[in-house]
């Protein structure tokens, strides 16, 4: 709304509307005293509130066109534009802390989640599971790594279990290879051989019950060859025919096999049931053959 009206010095006032009688006083009392250029604006204060007064000069009637305007009015679409940038301002702020919330719970909670739950597992700790199960792709993942880590505990507690039994099975099978009967009849006879003066023998024993041993304790090579095999035999039959000397035996196994390879102590027991099961409780000599063929 603006408010024009013509003015000439002394106190003249042409209006062309209604105004307030007050600010019109003061617009004139203003223009008196700035004594009027041909063109200017002035921004006055009246009664607290702020105009903007523009002032042209019609010098062929000797009156100036005076118009003032509230600034409020001026500055109102300002204002509101202002305004409106501030609280769209907000608006954005608010949506953008809202996302960066929902991301940082929805991605950034799990993703920690499953790096937390990786370190546990790297460390050995195989018992790691994650127990959130939220409602996006990464609740599949994590059924995935639980699946994943559930595997691994259960291989890592299958070949614990699988190792402790290699080495019982193992501790099992060198008890077991040294016999200690066997054992202490060799070493009553070593002893009884030296009272008797027996000194071939006592070497003889000595000699063959060191090889016997020392290959039976070798746990380096499970599957030798034919020909070692068929020296533990010759080891043994001889041990067993010092002790008991009535035992004959014969190998008669061709060279040709000899690289031939084999599983570990295969032939020994065999060897080993004839003389306790089939020689020692009869009376008399006994004989063992013990023979190769290639087919």
């Amino acid at each position: 709304e603006r408010h024009p009206f013509l003015y000439r010095h002394g106190g003249d006032v042409i209006r062309f509307g209604t105004y307030k009688d007050d600010t019109l006083v003061e617009l004139s009392r203003m223009l008196d005293s700035d004594r009027t250029q041909p063109a200017f604006n002035r921004l006055k204060k009246v009664k607290g509130e702020q105009y903007v007064v523009n002032v042209v000069a019609l010098d062929s009637v000797g009156w100036y066109l005076v118009d003032y305007v509230p600034l409020e009015k001026i500055l109102s679409p300002i204002t509101k534009s202002r305004n409106s940038f501030y609280i769209v301002l907000t608006l954005l702020l608010l949506l953008g802390l809202g996302a960066a919330l929902m991301l940082y719970r929805n991605v950034q909670v799990p993703v920690r989640q499953l790096l937390l739950n990786m370190q546990r597992l790297r460390i050995g700790d195989f018992s790691a599971r994650i127990t959130h199960r939220p409602r996006s792709e990464f609740g599949i993942l994590y059924e995935r790594f639980n699946a994943m880590a559930r595997q691994i505990q259960e291989l890592i507690e299958k070949v614990y279990t699988e190792k402790l039994r290699s080495r019982e099975a193992t501790l099992k099978q060198l008890q077991a290879q040294i016999n200690p009967h066997f054992l202490y009849n060799c070493l009553y006879y070593i002893k009884n051989m030296t009272r008797l003066g027996e000194g071939v023998a006592v070497e003889t024993m000595a000699l063959n019950l060191g090889e016997y041993y020392r290959y039976m304790t070798r746990h380096e090579k499970q599957t030798p060859r034919l020909e070692e095999e068929i020296s533990l035999l010759r080891n043994y039959l001889e041990i067993q025919n010092l002790r008991m000397k009535r035992i004959r035996y014969e190998i008669d196994v061709p060279d040709s096999m000899f690289p031939i390879v084999i599983p570990r102590l295969l032939l020994q027991p065999l060897v080993e049931n004839a003389i306790v099961h089939g020689i020692e409780p009869k009376v008399g000599e006994g004989r063992i053959r013990i023979a190769g063929r290639e087919s």
